[in-house]
């Protein structure tokens, strides 16, 4: 009868003479030592955890032989609503202004990598914008994320002037959805883009940018001193006075190219408090798991600013949402929506239901 592969495997090994060693995989070694095998595994040095300025947790980072990690922070900026932004090393600010800008770049060109904001005003006042969409330049690509709102919102995605489909995918980049939310990824440079209209994130793996970004989420470097810094390399305390500064000429948009208006002396006067009882919920119980991991402080103070000078409620609730995301990525489902006693509902089409958390991406038919 003829030998199982099982069968050869035990052959083999029991032919091996007593001190030889052979290697299964890339980690470990084996030993034959008196008719037993001792396994040993590649040594690995300690492997310490950082103090991540943004909040995050580290991330296990392994060697090309898979067998050792070290811990590193996230490379994660983010922004929602009018438009506030969290920094790569997550320091928080404001900022209203309606051109285009840039997001992220690369002090020095490794890989071909950009990010554009455009932003819009989305108030009746004319002086709170949103962002309209993200244009991600990598290699000969131009990727454009923006969203449609009327009749009803989609997010639509064009790469090189072509519209494409919310799950595609090349030899270089993929396109991924879940509802609203589109997930841009590039393998190459482990870089993800998501996109759902009111908010967005950026996220890049530490080791390949680690200190070589710049633009309005900043330099990530883990340190939040230089995230405030203009294209001369001038670091300010302030990250609104500077991003201005990283404004792009865009057609559609002449009147970008004018030196902004100097900022107009106000009388103060005696405003009416303003008590955003919404916002609580973001340091309630509601989220109660989610304080153990990010802090909520800087979507809490977006908030109180979104609901006492914006009429637009989506915007109001949409620090609340871009939290519950990042409690999401950190592994913490939180159903916040029914605590808003419908100031923050989401209603689906006739085909879909909501859920509170679920698959980052959705199984379609489109996939291939």
């Amino acid at each position: 009868m003829p030998f199982t592969s099982n069968r050869l495997l035990k052959v083999s090994i029991c032919a091996l003479q007593h001190g030889e060693s052979w290697r299964p995989n890339n980690c470990t070694t084996e030993t034959c030592d008196k008719g037993k095998v001792i396994k040993e595994h590649v040594p690995c040095k300690p492997a310490p955890k950082p103090t991540c300025e943004n909040g995050y947790q580290p991330v296990r980072v392994y060697d090309e032989a898979g067998c050792c990690f070290q811990y590193e922070c996230q490379c994660i900026c983010s922004g929602w609503g009018d438009p506030h932004y969290v920094t790569f090393d997550g320091k928080y600010y404001s900022f209203q202004q309606n051109c285009t800008y840039i997001l992220v770049k690369e002090i020095n060109i490794k890989y071909n990598f950009t990010v554009l904001i455009d932003n819009e005003n989305c108030d009746a006042s004319g002086t709170v914008t949103c962002v309209k969409a993200l244009t991600v330049l990598y290699k000969n690509y131009t990727v454009i994320l923006t969203q449609q709102r009327i009749p009803r919102t989609v997010t639509m995605v064009s790469i090189n002037g072509k519209r494409v489909i919310t799950t595609y995918s090349n030899e270089d980049l993929s396109v991924t959805s879940a509802g609203i939310e589109v997930h841009l990824s590039i393998p190459e440079i482990e870089a993800r883009v998501m996109f759902k209209g009111i908010s967005y994130f950026v996220k890049l793996p530490f080791s390949l940018f680690h200190n070589n970004t710049e633009g309005q989420c900043g330099n990530c470097d883990n340190d939040q001193k230089n995230d405030c810094g203009l294209r001369n390399g001038t670091i300010h305390p302030s990250c609104s006075d500077t991003a201005h500064d990283w404004k792009i000429y865009n057609i559609t948009k002449p009147y970008c190219e004018r030196p902004p208006p100097p900022i107009p002396t106000v009388t103060p006067t005696t405003q009416i408090p303003c008590h955003p009882e919404i916002c609580e919920i973001l340091t309630s119980t509601v989220f109660k798991e989610c304080h153990k991991v990010i802090d909520p402080k800087p979507f809490y103070e977006a908030c109180k600013y979104d609901v006492c000078h914006m009429s637009n409620p989506n915007v109001s609730c949409s620090s609340m949402e871009t939290y519950a995301s990042r409690c999401g990525d950190a592994s913490v489902c939180v159903d916040w929506r029914n605590a808003t006693k419908g100031k923050c509902e989401l209603k689906c089409p006739g085909d879909k239901v909501y859920k509170p958390c679920g698959p980052e991406v959705e199984p379609t038919c489109n996939e291939r």
